[in-house]
């Protein structure tokens, strides 16, 4: 009976201190078996097998598919082309980056040696997701166990959100992408000739028409592109420049290259997944430290897999590009501001970052203009409250 109280009491214990937890959360079965300190241990240590496993298998897969699509009946030509040779590129950055974590061991004893040492300098660059990978697990449990378990959760979060994208964009398939718009290739060309409106010419017929804008007028003209705008005899597009300008830029490099809408749309959103994971990240470790760390992995998913994100890419078209593009600016420039109010020393780094990305927002997609016009207003009134008062921003 004396046994059976005392478990009890125990159990009643580890209950009311997680009384902010769901009951049967991992974190809440951890603590209630192992003790205050080993459970800190354990949920770190199960964070980073939980990240090892999923990037292992998620390379895996991806260079299983890049590889053997042909005998998979997933891709019709034996060759490799550009996209399966794309997708076997990120799944050995995936597979690698999963032993890596797993060697962190081995890779203690190559940062303590004295040719590391001396080259240590060089990395520092780098920033916290090389100490998370390099920097190895003491073995006496600390307080930041919880916030590295955190950084294995958010960084698995961001993979498996991308492989589910990638998945979805090619229908299962992929390697294989159908084919869509290629409006911004268009865009970029003509940005690569020196000029705003587009290379190709309306047919004349169109332009020789009193009034060219009512449809019916139309009839029987063919070959005009459909969704752009007529004036003064060129084709103009309406969406913003910027991921045109995105396109054009990897035009300079191979000016061949066809560069498909989707395509933008899909790194749009494996940036907004990353950037998402970071954000996450971030908020736990400085504003909400008793948050079990799985739940970045959910929030990660959450935001870069809900509704309205994710539905671009059941039609991946140029409307779908301006907005995934213009989330993505909008999200990245709301993280380097949060940073940019918490770090005093790269502060002008990060603001001046900030008003980039949320240019390139508004650049992307104009109505994102008032509520990034209120963000602005919001972070000027923090910085001027805070030098006002004289009260120095945190460091971190």
């Amino acid at each position: 009976m004396s046994t059976i109280t005392s478990t009890k009491t125990a159990f009643d214990v580890s209950s009311s201190v997680r009384t902010t937890q769901p009951a049967f959360t991992l974190s809440f079965i951890l603590g209630t078996i192992f003790p205050d300190t080993e459970g800190e241990f354990m949920r770190m240590k199960l964070a980073r097998i939980i990240t090892e496993i999923v990037l292992g298998l998620l390379g895996t897969a991806m260079l299983v598919i890049a590889i053997f699509s042909y005998q998979l009946h997933i891709d019709n030509n034996q060759s490799m082309g550009p996209n399966r040779v794309a997708l076997a590129c990120l799944g050995a950055i995936f597979l690698l980056t999963g032993i890596g974590i797993y060697s962190a061991s081995f890779l203690k004893h190559v940062w303590k040696s004295p040719v590391f040492q001396k080259t240590r300098p060089l990395f520092n660059w780098i920033g916290s997701p090389y100490f998370w990978l390099i920097k190895p697990v003491q073995e006496d449990p600390g307080p930041q166990r919880a916030s590295r378990a955190t950084g294995w959760f958010a960084t698995a979060g961001a993979a498996l959100a991308i492989f589910i994208s990638l998945w979805y964009i090619t229908s299962g398939r992929m390697v294989t992408w159908t084919t869509s718009t290629n409006y911004l290739d268009r865009q970029a060309s003509a940005f690569l000739a020196g000029q705003i409106p587009l290379l190709e010419k309306p047919p004349a017929a169109l332009v020789a028409l009193a009034n060219p804008y009512q449809y019916k007028n139309r009839a029987g003209i063919s070959g005009y592109i459909w969704d752009a705008s007529l004036y003064k005899g060129k084709y103009y597009f309406y969406w913003g420049p910027v991921p045109a300008l995105l396109v054009t830029a990897v035009k300079v490099l191979h000016p061949a290259w066809d560069i498909q809408d989707q395509f933008t749309i899909f790194f749009s959103n494996a940036g907004l997944a990353i950037v998402l994971a970071v954000f996450f990240y971030r908020l736990q470790k400085k504003y909400f430290p008793g948050m079990p760390g799985w739940a970045v992995l959910g929030l990660t998913l959450l935001g870069a897999l809900n509704m309205p994100v994710f539905w671009l890419l059941n039609n991946p078209i140029v409307h779908a590009a301006a907005i995934s593009t213009g989330q993505f600016f909008l999200i990245l420039g709301l993280l380097t501001a949060m940073l940019g109010l918490e770090n005093k020393k790269y502060q002008v780094c990060l603001m001046a970052l900030t008003g980039f990305s949320w240019g390139a927002a508004v650049g992307s997609r104009v109505d994102l203009a008032p509520g990034i016009a209120w963000m602005v207003l919001l972070v000027c009134l923090f910085l001027l409250f805070k030098a006002k008062n004289g009260t120095p921003l945190p460091v971190r």
